[in-house]
Parts: structure tokens; C-alpha cells; sequence
């Protein structure tokens, strides 16, 4: 399962970098409380893998 979400989430960087756009993946989180966050029951699945895709903001805190 955290192997195939791995796979997906690479396919993902790619098509939003042919896109143009930026992506993450983030694969650390507190499961539990993100099951109990979405409201779902172990009958509907778990979440083990979040992934954000779009534009860019920059922030000039975060500029060297």
C-alpha cells in the first residue's frame, strides 16, 4: 500500500512539473487523528499518503 501511494505520488511530481506547477508529498502525519479529521471508518479506507500540487507563493521570509 505505502509502496503503490510512493509510485502514485512520483507520477504526480511529474505531471505537475510538465504542468508547470510545484508539488509535495507528505508521508508523516498523525493517522488517527487525520481518520478521525475526515471522518472515515476503517470500512472506507485509510489515509496514508497527502499530496498538495499548484502555484507557487513566494515569501520573501523564507529568501536567503
Amino acid at each position: 500500500m505505502h509502496f503503490e501511494a510512493g509510485a502514485i505520488g512520483q507520477r504526480m511530481y511529474l505531471a505537475a512539473k510538465a504542468l508547470g506547477l510545484r508539488a509535495t508529498g507528505i508521508g508523516a502525519f498523525f493517522d488517527e487523528e487525520v481518520q478521525r479529521y475526515l471522518n472515515l471508518n476503517s470500512e472506507q479506507g485509510q489515509v496514508v499518503y497527502h499530496f498538495a500540487v499548484g502555484h507557487p507563493v513566494p515569501d520573501l521570509r523564507l529568501e536567503a
